[in-house]
């Protein structure tokens, strides 16, 4: 992302796991970022990686959708600056979401991190597992700000 890392409206990772839907095979990252367009500071674009085609794909123009007082509304007060998370800081609210909850991880078939998302409000983490016992699923989920503070 560059200098346009401090400009970013979400940034967004997940993983597509065949095992959720009963099937085998390879899991797929895919990463989204919105952010400020360096040419129209109005414009948001998005860069996508996706993962089972391996490769980034194309910008494009992604369209806003104003909150609240749309009169009021700019677009710079809803961007945070990307390139102020540590990837310390990510690993340590990832684990902090993964390992809520999984005092006994025997007990699940599998246990993973299926989506990140990162805004100006913080840190939203979710974490899917499946129970040996029964085959449920289970969904977790962790809420933070962007220092890691917990948040409703």
């Amino acid at each position: 992302m560059g200098a346009q890392a401090s400009k970013a409206d979400e940034v967004s990772i997940s993983v597509d796991n065949p095992a959720d839907k009963g099937k085998k095979g390879d899991a797929y990252l895919t990463i989204m970022i919105d952010m400020q367009d360096p040419k129209n500071p109005k414009q948001l674009v998005r860069q996508l990686f996706h993962g089972e085609l391996g490769r980034w794909l194309p910008r494009q123009e992604v369209t806003v959708q104003a909150r609240g007082n749309k009169e009021s509304f700019r677009l710079e007060d809803e961007l945070f600056d990307f390139s102020k998370i540590s990837a310390d800081k990510l690993y340590s609210v990832i684990q902090e979401a993964y390992n809520k909850n999984n005092n006994e991880p025997e007990k699940f078939t599998y246990r993973y991190v299926q989506h990140v998302n990162i805004s100006i409000l913080g840190f939203d983490v979710y974490v899917k597992s499946k129970l040996n016992s029964n085959d449920q699923i289970i969904n977790d989920n962790l809420r933070c700000d962007l220092d890691g503070n917990p948040r409703r």
